[in-house]
């Protein structure tokens, strides 16, 4: 791409750090509500924002730089992860189909420096195997915990990929808790979102979408098509289904992740029924064959 069409991307890479006393204030009323609250909280996120300025001051942002209301949305971030077991989640859990596959994973970085994390939404079945949406959001939220610890917290552009989706793909209760959980678990951690290759069934849904958002949540959405998603992401850092020529193979299995973990029991321990195990079998099937 020339360097005249550069288009500005959103990154929270320069963002500066609150004022020093607000900074000290929103520290002291965190340690007193950890004292009296240590359940709520993990110790290790604790410590990282009592030495982290950026890690305190994404969340003074989201608040309008008000220590007392800060310190809530620390809590409930903190509920949050304990629910989640978002620090402790390890992509080992998981059956190596779900990389195979690649209904989401993450990528090379885009033009400036932001993480990427992709989610294919014509590979979301959690509409028609409900028992799923715990597990695909558990698994979601690591990949998101990744690439939060990757760049501290300061950029990520999550890819949402509608190629191919279809009204059958579409789960609105799903997107809904994806958008709270990224405003709750990293405030100012996606810097953006790209819409890739939205069909026109699905303007209506992203009319809804828009309504659940605030307006600077909802300048962060980009509507690309093609090609167009190179104005965002070179082609060398992206897969070659969307055109690019990115050497990493976004179907690669992580170090640590071992082929024992059995799939058709993995979901059997979940209290996924036999016959939707076969109907995840078949989809995930369809998809390895279209590698």
């Amino acid at each position: 791409m020339d360097q005249q069409d550069t288009i500005d991307i959103p990154t929270f890479r320069y963002a500066k750090n609150c004022d020093v006393q607000v900074l000290e204030r929103t520290r002291d009323l965190l340690h007193q509500d950890y004292k009296k609250n240590p359940e709520c909280y993990y110790r290790e996120d604790i410590e990282k924002l009592m030495t982290d300025d950026w890690a305190l001051t994404r969340f003074l942002l989201r608040r309008r730089e008000c220590p007392h209301e800060t310190v809530k949305l620390i809590r409930e971030c903190g509920k949050f992860r304990r629910l989640h077991r978002m620090p402790e989640l390890k992509l080992s859990e998981f059956p190596i189909e779900f990389f195979h596959c690649a209904g989401v994973f993450r990528y090379l970085p885009d033009r400036i420096g932001n993480e990427t994390l992709y989610f294919r939404v014509s590979c979301h079945l959690a509409r028609q195997v409900p028992e799923i949406a715990n597990i695909t959001k558990s698994f979601l939220l690591c990949l998101l915990e990744q690439c939060d610890r990757k760049n501290n917290g300061r950029g990520t552009c999550i890819v949402f990929d509608l190629t191919n989706a279809t009204l059958a793909n579409l789960d609105l209760h799903y997107l809904s808790w994806m958008l709270t959980s990224f405003r709750q678990c990293c405030p100012k951690g996606v810097s953006y979102i790209l819409v890739y290759n939205m069909p026109w069934y699905f303007q209506a849904a992203t009319k809804i979408t828009n309504s659940m958002m605030s307006a600077g949540n909802r300048r962060k959405l980009k509507f690309v098509n093609g090609t167009e998603i190179q104005q965002y992401i070179a082609p060398e850092n992206l897969p070659d289904m969307y055109g690019g020529t990115g050497k990493l193979d976004y179907r690669r299995v992580p170090d640590g992740v071992s082929q024992r973990v059995d799939a058709g029991q993995f979901f059997k321990n979940h209290g996924v029924s036999d016959k939707h195990i076969a109907l995840i079998g078949e989809a995930a099937s369809r998809l390895l064959a279209s590698a």
